[in-house]
């Protein structure tokens, strides 16, 4: 799959534009540096690089499937998309990237709300 989407994004000559790191280490270092976080899952548990972008500061735009509505407020922290609906998916990541306001307005709640979750995810694993 990555292959086809390098030569995707070559074709389209917009190399300055997309990451396709792989795994990483450091995704803690790179996340903060991205303008919107995408996770077009058609299933999930509760995702932690959901709650690891918004912990960044970066809005979240997700399908709105298994745990991800317990951790993006639709219109609020992000945006939530039906699955199988690219469509969708690819306004509400234009109508944050053409409102960089509202996504710098959500990422406080966002900021907010995930440290909570996290630091008391934290507190239970040293009980």
């Amino acid at each position: 799959m990555r292959p086809a989407l390098q030569r995707q994004i070559d074709e389209a000559d917009l190399n300055g534009l997309f990451i396709l790191p792989g795994f990483r280490g450091d995704l803690d270092q790179l996340m903060p540096s991205a303008d919107v976080f995408v996770l077009p899952s058609f299933t999930e548990g509760l995702p932690n690089v959901v709650l690891e972008a918004s912990a960044a500061g970066v809005p979240v735009v997700a399908t709105a499937v298994g745990g991800t509505p317990e951790v993006v407020a639709d219109g609020s922290t992000g945006f939530l998309v039906p699955p199988n609906d690219p469509v969708r998916l690819a306004e509400r990541i234009g109508q944050l990237l053409a409102d960089p306001k509202c996504a710098g307005e959500w990422a406080t709640p966002a900021v907010h709300t995930c440290g909570r979750g996290l630091r008391s995810r934290r507190r239970r694993r040293r009980i």
